[in-house]
C-alpha cells in the first residue's frame, strides 16, 4: 500500500520550520540565485519558510501537496502533487526545490524530475541533504514489519551524483551549509542493524536521545523509537565518531538549461 502524500504532509508539524531557523539556507539561496532571474516556481514549497522571503524579491509560486501546509504561503499558490503540475511549459525562469528530493519513491522522482525540467525556463536550484547515510535511519515497524527510513529520506545526494541529475540541463555551481553532522560508516551501519534489535534507535548525535515518533508508511501504525543505549550499539556509535567526519547538512546546486 501506498502512503496518501497529501494526509501524511497535512499531520506534520509546519511550526517547526521557520524562515528565523532557515535564515543561513535562505541566504546562500539569494547568492546562487542568477540575476536575470525575475520568477521562481517552488515545487516542494512546504509552509512558505522559504518561499516567502523569496516573495519579496521575485515573482514566486508556490507548489504543495498539502493543504494545510498552503495556508501559511503568502505568495501566488498551488495544490499540486510534484509529480504533476498543472503549469506550462517553461513557466518560470527558475524552479526551485528544497529539500523535496529525497522523500519521493521511484515513480514519483523520476516523474518529478521531469516535471522540474519541463516547467524550468533557464535554470533549476535545488537543495538536498549531503552525502546522507540513509540506512542510519532505518527503524522496523512492530506490527506489519516494513523496514524503512523514519526520516523518510529514500535516497543520498553528493556532488557526482547531482552532475546528471536533470536531462537537459548543466550542473554549473554548487554550495554546502547548514549544521556540521555525522555520518555513518556503511558496513558500521550495516552491522549495528544486524547486531542490534530495531528497538534501539540510532541517536541521530550524542545529544539527541529520547522517544521520537514516526509512522509506517505501508499500514500507517505509529510508533516509539527509543533512543537509549544498547552495548553493542553504543561500542558501533562511538567507532563511527572516530572514522567518519562531520560534514555540512546541504548541498544546493544550481542548474543551467542547455536545450
Amino acid at each position: 500500500m501506498k502512503r496518501d502524500d497529501s494526509k501524511y504532509y497535512n499531520l506534520a508539524d509546519w511550526g517547526l520550520c521557520t524562515s528565523e531557523s532557515l535564515a543561513g539556507k535562505i541566504q546562500i539561496i539569494k547568492t546562487l540565485i542568477p540575476s536575470d532571474v525575475k520568477s521562481i516556481l517552488d515545487i516542494g514549497c512546504g509552509n512558505g519558510a522559504i518561499t516567502n522571503v523569496l516573495g519579496e524579491n521575485f515573482d514566486v509560486t508556490g507548489v504543495d501537496i498539502s493543504s494545510v501546509a498552503l495556508e501559511q504561503v503568502t505568495t501566488a499558490k498551488m495544490q499540486a502533487s510534484s509529480a504533476e503540475v498543472p503549469l506550462a511549459d517553461n513557466f518560470a525562469d527558475m524552479v526551485f526545490s528544497s529539500e523535496v528530493l529525497e522523500h519521493l519513491d521511484e515513480e514519483t522522482y523520476r516523474a518529478t524530475l521531469n516535471e522540474i525540467a519541463r516547467l524550468a525556463r533557464k535554470y533549476v536550484l535545488i537543495s538536498v541533504p549531503f552525502n546522507e547515510t540513509v540506512a542510519r535511519q532505518h527503524v522496523q515497524c512492530p506490527d506489519c514489519g516494513l523496514i524503512f527510513p523514519r526520516n523518510y529520506h529514500f535516497r543520498s545526494f553528493n556532488r557526482a551524483s547531482m552532475k546528471s541529475l536533470l536531462s537537459g540541463f548543466k550542473l554549473q555551481m554548487t554550495e554546502c551549509g547548514g549544521m556540521a553532522v555525522r555520518g555513518y560508516h556503511p558496513r558500521l551501519i550495516r552491522l549495528r542493524h544486524k547486531i542490534v534489535p530495531w528497538e534501539f534507535g540510532v541517536p541521530y548525535s550524542w545529544r539527541h536521545w529520547g522517544t521520537k515518533i514516526t509512522v509506517c508508511p505501508d499500514c500507517e501504525t505509529q510508533f516509539d523509537v527509543s533512543f537509549k543505549t544498547h552495548p553493542f550499539g553504543f561500542v558501533l556509535d562511538a567507532v563511527n565518531t572516530v572514522i567518519k567526519q562531520k560534514q555540512p547538512y546541504w548541498l544546493i546546486t544550481l542548474f543551467q538549461k542547455t536545450q
